[in-house]
């Protein structure tokens, strides 16, 4: 994301952010306010759908994971009304980042969101177990980094610690 980008996909900023790739702060909050939310004052919440991580994930395998993905979304109302691509590639599959106005609203849809992915990931036909991880609830550009972080790590953990689970919560990892 630089001075020269005028168009741009909730994904695509997303992972600009996750990566590093932007060049200033204003920029960053002047297209979060073109796509429909204020990169200062609402929060964010990572949500990552990932295949085993000894797997080698095919773009036909991270496709079955869209339907799931886009369930999540829905359960935001800010992430609704937001057009184009929301779902980020990452590590062995992908996660959708939401938005709400405050972190009790966030709150408030978490039982939500792990109750429809846990549902939405049964319907995926694997031989594999795939894991949804839960980031934490947080603010600004530095929280959209950290709450990824701790999605992917929340499964990474997950796959070692808590064998038996689909849905993992970084906050009540203690990792």
């Amino acid at each position: 994301m630089n001075k020269n980008t005028t168009d741009i996909t909730l994904s695509a900023y997303f992972n600009d952010i996750v990566i590093g790739y932007y060049e200033d702060e204003a920029l960053v909050k002047q297209l979060g306010r073109q796509l429909g939310f204020d990169v200062d004052m609402d929060t964010f919440m990572a949500v990552s759908f990932q295949y085993p991580s000894d797997m080698n994930v095919k773009p036909e395998d991270r496709e079955r994971l869209t339907d799931a993905a886009q369930a999540v979304i829905g359960l935001s109302e800010i992430n609704k009304r937001i057009t184009g691509k929301q779902i980020i590639t990452c590590d062995s599959g992908v996660c959708v980042i939401l938005i709400t106005h405050d972190k009790a609203e966030m709150r408030r849809i978490l039982d939500a969101v792990k109750a429809v992915a846990a549902e939405e990931v049964g319907k995926i036909i694997s031989d594999r177990r795939i894991r949804v991880g839960i980031g934490t609830i947080e603010g600004g550009i530095k929280g959209i980094r950290h709450t990824y972080s701790n999605a992917q790590d929340a499964v990474k953990a997950g796959e070692i610690f808590k064998k038996d689970r689909v849905i993992l919560e970084y906050m009540g990892m203690e990792i």
